[in-house]
């Protein structure tokens, strides 16, 4: 079965008539699974061979234009977006330690760097605020 979250984003793609090719599902569902943000070539693992790496960027390109998933450049990582194109400001927070990240989005937060976009006269453009947090697991001694 299809967990509901997915099917919505199964939806989304449905609505804007983006092709959600098989690929492009099974990568999404990966990092949609994953408690960390993976990397390309972990994908590329994952295909067992059935895929080359400009193959991969190519399909992580279409899900990031989209906005279905974040790129964490700290990183070089990828994590699933789980409000696609709701915020123009998502927040991750990234244990620095086990890499395990937590998409946790702040209306306030977006509100806060719109207002300094604007007084600097300048236009805000989609982004990913990475923001270096201790998970509770590795907050133990």
């Amino acid at each position: 079965p299809i967990p509901m979250e997915l099917a919505a984003i199964e939806r989304f793609c449905a609505e804007r008539r983006l092709r959600f090719t098989a690929l492009r599902r099974r990568v999404f569902t990966w990092l949609w699974q994953s408690p960390k943000p993976l990397k390309p070539y972990e994908l590329l693992e994952r295909l067992g061979g059935a895929a080359h790496p400009p193959t991969i960027y190519r399909t992580l390109d279409f899900l990031k234009q989209h906005r279905l998933i974040h790129h964490l450049p700290s990183l070089g990582a990828y994590l699933c977006c789980r409000h696609p194109q709701k915020h123009a400001v998502c927040c991750v927070l990234l244990c620095p330690q086990c890499q395990a990240a937590r998409e946790c989005c702040d209306a306030e937060l977006a509100a806060q760097l719109q207002g300094l976009a604007q007084a600097e006269r300048v236009e805000l453009q989609p982004m990913v605020v990475e923001v270096q947090a201790l998970c509770t697991a590795c907050q133990k001694p």
